[in-house]
């Protein structure tokens, strides 16, 4: 099922329009933050579940129920991510799962000096990316890894 949803997910914002805006709900409505609440809960479910920051699923969330723009969703992710981040490493902290990381921290250095690397450029090229453009890479992204669960279970 969730296999599924990642596929239309990943088609629709490959297909979907310029990214426009029109038709969120006010900010400081409460329905909004009723909606927020929502979401947030059953984002993070997956998230935790899957083991993610949540990114692939809080962008999609934030365009299309919450109208935002896309470069201001990438950033919004990050935020709502920090969050679902310290609580998962809470919980592997509080299970002792931290043992899983022996024999591999070198590699984990590694992949956080990437990652930091990586964020500082993506942070300098996207005031020269389009919304489209990101919008085309995630919904492939998401794609590909529909494509991947789809082998794995099998």
């Amino acid at each position: 099922m969730f296999l599924v949803f990642l596929a239309l997910l990943g088609l629709v914002l490959i297909f979907h329009g310029s990214g426009s805006t029109e038709g969120g709900l006010e900010p400081a409505s409460a329905v909004r933050m009723l909606l927020g609440v929502a979401a947030g809960i059953i984002i993070g479910v997956f998230s935790s579940m899957l083991g993610v920051a949540g990114g692939e699923l809080i962008i999609p969330t934030l365009l299309f129920l919450f109208a935002v723009d896309m470069k201001l969703a990438g950033s919004l992710s990050l935020a709502i991510s920090i969050p679902t981040i310290i609580v998962g490493l809470l919980k592997y902290r509080a299970n002792d799962s931290f043992q899983v990381f022996t024999g591999q921290r070198d590699f984990l250095l590694a992949m956080a000096a990437g990652s930091i690397a990586g964020a500082l450029a993506g942070s300098h090229l996207l005031p020269y990316v389009s919304a489209r453009l990101l919008k085309t890479v995630l919904g492939v992204i998401l794609l590909i890894s529909a494509e991947k669960l789809f082998y794995r279970r099998k």
